[in-house]
Parts: C-alpha cells; structure tokens; sequence
C-alpha cells in the first residue's frame, strides 16, 4: 500500500513529525502550501496570529499538490492544532478530495488539546468515504529526541493497525 503524508506546517513542527512518520511507512511526504502564506511570526504574536485564522475558520486556496491521492492507499494527515481545532489548510485539502477506499490516519502537534476538532475532522473525512484508523496528538514543546520518538511510535502503531486489517505496509 502507497503511502502519502500530507499535512500543514507554519513553524516546521508538524514537517518534521511528519517527514519522520514518512521514513518509517516508506512513503511520500507533501506540506501543504496555501497560495497566499500565513504571516511568521515569533512568540505570543505568532500564537494570537494562528488563533485569529482558526476563529474565523477561513479556508485558503492552496498550491497544487505534487502528488496524486488516487496514487496512495494510506493517507496520513498532519496539522498543528490551534485553538484547539486543525488548521484551515487542512479543511481546505480535505474539502477538495476523494477520499473514498482510502485509509486515513491523523496526527496533530501543538501545546495545547486537540479534542474540539479530532471529531470533526474524523465525520468530515468519514463523509468523503475515508476509513479513519488512527488518530494521535504529539505534544510538540522543544526536545527533538521526544518528539521524534512520539513520531515513531506512533508509525509504528500505524503499521499494526494497517497490518491487522491485512494490509501489509
């Protein structure tokens, strides 16, 4: 089964959970890219910055993307949690695809709870035709040897579920 990790990174925090996760299922990385990029900012300003965004939910254009889904059998989808609920890249991506047959894995990264928005996310992609088989949080915070351990394990939780519904990665 191909593999294709997709998700949205405004810090890089969400890219490397999500790089890490694609070495270990062997499959293709592709960060979403809204057409117009989100302001960068440091600190508190950066945090009021992605809140504002997520309030008002608005859901940008995005470049085209690289790769096909059609292409892959699982798709795992990442994305930072603000205030609580993904980022609108990704209900931009998941609005835009099939995901019919496709099985669909979720990692989310941040400070703060994602339990407001795994839901939502999990009946929308349900509602595209997708089978959610395992959805996580990875607290990012600063050490790198944790967060990459929290990654892998979490590939490797990935592999047994997807292994256990006799589709071997």
């Amino acid at each position: 089964m191909k593999v294709l990790c997709v998700g949205f990174s405004l810090t890089g925090k969400t890219k490397f959970v999500l790089n890490i996760i694609s070495k270990e299922l062997f499959g293709e990385l592709e960060m979403l890219e809204p057409d117009k990029p989100y302001p960068k900012f440091k600190g508190i300003l950066s945090t009021i910055a992605c809140s504002l965004i997520s309030l008002f939910n608005r859901k940008p254009k995005l470049k085209s993307l690289k790769h096909d889904l059609g292409d892959y059998g699982l798709v795992v989808i990442g994305s930072p949690v603000w205030i609580g609920v993904h980022a609108p890249p990704v209900s931009t991506f998941v609005e835009e695809n099939d995901f019919k047959g496709k099985k669909v894995a979720i990692v989310f990264t941040g400070g703060a709870d994602y339990s407001q928005g795994v839901d939502a996310l999990i009946a929308r992609l349900e509602d595209k035709g997708a089978e959610v088989v395992l959805n996580t949080y990875i607290c990012s915070g600063k050490n790198k040897e944790v967060i990459a351990s929290k990654a892998m394990k979490f590939a490797e939780e990935l592999q047994t579920k997807i292994s256990s519904l006799g589709k071997i990665l």
